[in-house]
């Protein structure tokens, strides 16, 4: 092996992923709002160490989006309240309106694997008024950090997040 697959090698392993062949790649079977185990036993992704336990304080709070003039707030695994968005796991905050738009609940979460990404995705709403969150999981030995892209260009009412950790 090459010098440089060695070093990938060890950094998904400490990452509690291994990533095999794409033919076979592994599923994360979803065990809790914010846990999973992937399907070939090399490890389980468990968020619940970056959740914040008090419901008024998300883990992220107040997230400047990249891409629109909107906040975001996040909170892995317990729900909080923020504003008019009642027990989520996800939030919206448009300053011109002063409105609150709730992004997705935390009995919504389902982990979706998307090609080679792990993502946790919510919903919120019925409808017209339904709005969906996904959060692309990024294993990072770094600082945890979370980054708001804003609404998808493609899709109504579909919102963009990822998640750098250690714990993704």
């Amino acid at each position: 092996m090459a010098l440089y697959e060695v070093a990938l090698l060890l950094l998904l392993v400490s990452c509690g992923l291994m990533v095999t062949n794409t033919a076979s790649a592994a599923t994360c079977d979803q065990t809790g709002p914010c846990t999973c185990r992937m399907s070939d036993g090399t490890g389980e992704i468990d968020l619940s160490a970056l959740a914040s336990s008090d419901s008024a304080l998300p883990k992220f709070e107040n997230v400047n989006s990249a891409s629109d003039d909107y906040v975001y707030s996040y909170n892995p695994c317990q729900p909080f309240t923020q504003g008019t968005c009642k027990d989520v796991s996800a939030c919206q905050y448009v300053p011109q309106l002063k409105t609150y738009f709730p992004l997705g609940t935390q009995d919504s979460a389902k982990f979706i694997q998307e090609g080679q990404d792990l993502t946790l995705r919510y919903f919120a709403g019925q409808g017209s008024s339904r709005r969906e969150t996904k959060v692309k999981l990024v294993c990072d030995r770094g600082e945890t950090t979370f980054t708001a892209e804003g609404q998808d260009p493609n899709v109504i009412n579909l919102y963009v997040r990822q998640l750098f950790s250690l714990h993704s």
